[in-house]
């Protein structure tokens, strides 16, 4: 049996802070351009109900909801930032509320083929090529398989290895650019 030698060891225990992070990561890389897509065809529809309105009849009602339909549209464009990061917050609050692995330990080793992941004894085993994205924040990375399945890194649990490396080391195995949140 071959010895796997890590290149990078890092251990994260999951807290708030790491949900935060995780939830972070996904609406950059995964749902802020798609709810910014949405945002943008609802602003679309009240200036679409705006402009067919103007064939109708001309009265003081109609008039004001051609008015309300625009200052919508322009509403929801303007906002639109607020909007996605007023539902990130809701969809970080709900997941902590609901949570039911805060506290868990997790421990990555990161060598040249693949990395792993220790948790509660059990060693799971994910190969750089699975790797969809990375993200980079001020405290985590986070390594994503799928839009659904990240691995959340603390940068201050590193144990062998130095955090200012990792950074192109996970890029050079993945094939991936990371993606600053």
């Amino acid at each position: 049996m071959r010895q796997i030698v890590n290149n990078f060891s890092a251990e994260t225990t999951f807290s708030e802070k790491e949900y935060k992070a995780f939830i972070d990561s996904k609406f950059k890389l995964f749902l802020e351009k798609k709810l910014g897509t949405e945002l943008m065809l609802i602003s679309f529809v009240f200036v679409i109900f705006a402009v067919l309105m103007f064939g109708s009849s001309v009265t003081t009602v109609s008039w004001i909801f051609r008015i309300l339909f625009i200052a919508g549209a322009i509403a929801v464009f303007l906002l639109r930032e607020k909007i996605i990061n007023a539902m990130k917050n809701l969809v970080i609050k709900k997941s902590v509320e609901s949570a039911k692995d805060l506290g868990t330990q997790l421990n990555y080793g990161f060598a040249d083929d693949n990395f792993t992941i220790v948790v509660d004894n059990k060693h799971s085993v994910v190969e750089y090529s699975s790797v969809r994205n990375v993200s980079e924040s001020s405290d985590h990375f986070v390594v994503w398989c799928s839009e659904d399945t990240g691995f959340v890194v603390d940068k201050n649990g590193f144990t062998f290895g130095e955090v200012s490396e990792f950074g192109k080391f996970i890029a050079e195995k993945t094939g991936n650019e990371i993606v600053t949140v």
